[in-house]
């Protein structure tokens, strides 16, 4: 067993920790024709078991591997059986066989049993020795493994237990905030959200590249909204997306929180105008500017949304149309708060 790499880089030299047990297995079936059949049998499983395995480049846990190792289960059996089959039959040998006054009549010694007894119990105490200094580097090694996190987040390295422990945190998060009879989620995770993560090692590489289809933990194990559909009967569809756009006006919006906790945002143009002045506030800028732009297409009316359409315009270099879009807050409207900010915002941006 190897421990988990630090880097997630293949190791080239890995097969040769194949090589140590492939060598002691010929040499046990060529010493002992008695279990050659068996220990033969057992690698032939081993290695046969392991072909279909070898083109999974991109896993990094040995989950699959159940199968090979029955093979060679089955081979170390054979050979620690032959192993112990030539311990008995030489201390047996070296103490069943003496002279009397007759040198050529050999007789039973009265002490043959006792070396081939302390021969059997030798290897038996050998082989517990063995099984449980394997055991404490298992139970070390698994404890690493789960003990390990997906860089700086909360989930877990192993694909396995990381599943588990998202689909129980974002399940329940969601099904919580469900007010509807009939619902339908949509869960927008804005580009640029969050940090790129090696699955192999868990270390941060870098942040997100821009341009680039993002991995997004949550959506990949809940099979793209599946299992929230599963455990909640009362929502009709879910969908993950990185672009809002008007087409889910009338859907419920989630976000997604720390350790997959699901954020609820709401449905009403006043929640999604909260949302999107939290994503100018955070830098989000050019995310914040696309999302306001189909905001105001799905709420038109909506002056706080198109006002900060106006501020997401003129905070990414478009002093022009942030002007448009201010002076369509102002018209019309009453002396408010909004028209307040608006015609601050008129004034910043004027030439």
């Amino acid at each position: 067993m190897r421990a988990i790499p630090r880097e997630g880089a293949f190791d080239p030299a890995a097969w040769r920790m194949g090589m140590w047990p492939l060598l002691a297995f010929a040499l046990a079936a060529m010493l002992s024709p008695g279990r050659r059949g068996v220990i033969l049998f057992g690698c032939a499983w081993w290695l046969l078991s392991l072909l279909p395995v070898l083109p999974l480049l991109a896993h990094s846990y040995g989950h699959y591997l159940y199968a090979p190792m029955a093979g060679f289960a089955l081979a170390c059996a054979g050979t620690l059986e032959a192993l112990a089959a030539g311990m008995t039959g030489r201390a047996a040998r070296s103490g069943g066989v003496g002279r009397t006054g007759d040198p050529g009549r050999p007789r039973v010694a009265a002490r043959a049993e006792p070396p081939a007894r302390a021969a059997r119990w030798a290897t038996t105490a050998a082989f517990l020795a063995l099984a449980l200094a394997f055991a404490a580097r298992s139970e070390f090694l698994i404890r690493v493994r789960a003990g390990a996190r997906l860089g700086e987040t909360p989930f877990a390295l192993d694909p396995f237990t990381r599943k588990m422990e998202v689909a129980q945190r974002s399940v329940a998060s969601l099904t919580a905030q469900v007010d509807r009879s009939h619902d339908s989620v949509v869960v927008f995770v804005p580009p640029g959200f969050g940090q790129a993560v090696s699955r192999a090692s868990g270390s941060v590489v870098g942040p997100t590249p821009s341009g680039t289809s993002q991995y997004d933990v949550v959506a990949d194990v809940l099979g793209g909204g599946l299992a929230l559909r599963l455990f909640e009967p009362r929502i009709d569809s879910v969908t993950f997306v990185s672009h809002w756009s008007p087409a889910y006006r009338n859907f419920t919006m989630f976000t997604e929180g720390a350790a997959g906790h699901m954020e609820k945002i709401g449905r009403s143009p006043h929640a999604h105008a909260t949302f999107a002045s939290a994503l100018l506030d955070a830098g989000f800028l050019v995310p914040a500017r696309d999302y306001l732009d189909a905001l105001v297409r799905a709420f038109p009316r909506d002056r706080m949304v198109r006002l900060l359409f106006a501020a997401a315009l003129a905070q990414t270099g478009d002093p022009g149309n942030a002007r448009a879009q201010a002076q369509l807050v102002v018209a019309g409207a009453p002396p408010d708060t909004i028209s307040a900010m608006a015609q601050r915002l008129l004034s910043r941006t004027a030439k």
